[in-house]
């Protein structure tokens, strides 16, 4: 059985190698041949992208950079890596660049997730302002010419004329790009088809700054009991109406549903009875909502749900905080750790391995399930942790205690043997 490794590098040029394949044949390219290209030109992207990253740091390929180098963490997306490379190592993208990634990331999303109606020549032309992308980056950034296979392969000068299709069509993309639900943009009669685009695409994003839509609502009282105005939720407007694989929607589904990198982060306001905005906070991820909790605390709470799974492992998943907000601010609930006095963000996750319920309106009970490695041992041991969540005169505390052992939210009834918690 052989065994295989493969580079960032080593994987982009396999994939860019695909890629060619299919648009480099004897007969005439077939859309089939396209979608595979637009697909491996992405790959290709996204792979010498962290490959830059990694050169600056390898932990800032992971998503959270505290979880490197767990190989089970998630990494970071196509966006993030880009944002990670302007602001970490002060790379400078040209702004036609951004936009094809962004234009070819959507196409790959719906080839990959949904359906698509485009010309050829539109995604020919896409595909020729990716590549062009590919053989620049790689060699002002990477010191790498990843030309020369294809010019000894005699493959070259078709490449080219690929690249030349981008000026042609990019505003037919950029129309088709609208169309999937972004701001309407009229297009320039002024300058160059490129200037059009290159104008186009930053009325785009300045627009989709503040696309948002207020998907939760919730009233607010002050200690007093009397309203002081609304917590809300605002989500990416292009997330509306959107739904699951069960064809639910997002709001309705309970989350577990992994997003791409390129939906705007959730946010968190607080809003007056007038409308005027008293505090907010951007989320770190582009799901969340808030229902008002039956718990005990200093004033009314809110369950704060962001979604965090990534469609994968038993480790993700919704995680849920506790909030407040009757003193006109946006405020987490914390808890005081008895065995060390520190005080911390009441979190609870649901996943395969971790789940929570409220048991009355002072307890909550957590259960979560974690691998360990000891020396010596072949065999990767669990240890599960019994956390109890009790309001007791003023505050929040904090009791656990952990023991070898494996377990799973498979068993409806696990929260019943209180006897298992501190």
């Amino acid at each position: 059985m052989a065994w295989i490794k493969y580079g960032l590098m080593e994987n982009a040029i396999d994939s860019l190698d695909h890629c060619v394949a299919h648009l480099v044949v004897p007969k005439n390219v077939s859309i089939a041949d396209l979608k595979r290209g637009i697909l491996d030109a992405v790959h290709v992207i996204e792979l010498l992208l962290k490959e830059r990253l990694r050169r600056v740091n390898e932990a800032l390929i992971w998503t959270d950079i505290d979880k490197y180098p767990r190989p089970d963490a998630s990494k970071a997306g196509l966006q993030l890596t880009v944002k990670r490379l302007q602001q970490i190592a002060k790379l400078d993208f040209e702004e036609d660049d951004i936009g094809a990634i962004n234009l070819a990331a959507e196409i790959r999303n719906k080839f990959i997730h949904y359906e698509i109606e485009m010309d050829d020549k539109d995604l020919k032309g896409l595909l020729g302002r990716l590549l062009k992308f590919i053989f620049k980056f790689s060699e002002l950034h990477l010191q790498k010419d990843l030309s020369q296979p294809f010019k000894r392969e005699r493959k070259w000068p078709s490449i080219v004329e690929l690249i030349a299709c981008w000026p042609e069509y990019s505003h037919r993309i950029a129309g088709e790009f609208l169309e999937a639900g972004f701001p309407l943009w009229y297009p320039s009669q002024e300058g160059t088809v490129s200037d059009q685009i290159e104008m186009g695409i930053k009325k785009i994003k300045n627009a989709l700054k503040e696309s948002y839509y207020v998907s939760k609502e919730l009233r607010v009282d002050n200690s007093d009991g009397d309203q002081i105005g609304f917590l809300q939720v605002l989500l990416d407007l292009r997330l509306k109406g959107r739904t699951d694989f069960h064809g639910r929607s997002l709001e309705e589904s309970g989350f577990g549903y992994a997003l791409e990198d390129s939906f705007l982060n959730a946010i968190l306001r607080l809003v007056s009875n007038d409308g005027e905005e008293l505090d907010k906070t951007v989320l770190d991820r582009p799901l969340a909502t808030i229902e008002q909790a039956a718990i005990n605390g200093t004033g009314p709470t809110v369950f704060l749900k962001i979604d965090y799974s990534t469609g994968v492992g038993s480790y993700s998943g919704p995680v849920t905080y506790l909030t407040q907000a009757f003193t006109g601010k946006i405020v987490w609930v914390l808890a005081k750790k008895i065995e060390t006095g520190k005080y911390f963000e009441i979190s609870m996750m649901k996943s395969l391995k971790t789940d929570w319920t409220i048991k009355d309106r002072s307890t909550i009970l957590k259960i979560a399930c974690r691998p360990t490695w000891n020396e010596g041992k072949k065999d990767i041991e669990f240890i599960t942790t019994f956390t109890r969540f009790s309001y007791e005169g003023s505050g929040w505390l904090e009791r656990s205690i952990s023991v070898e052992k494996f377990w799973e939210a498979d068993d409806e009834n696990y929260f019943s043997n209180e006897q298992d918690f501190p």
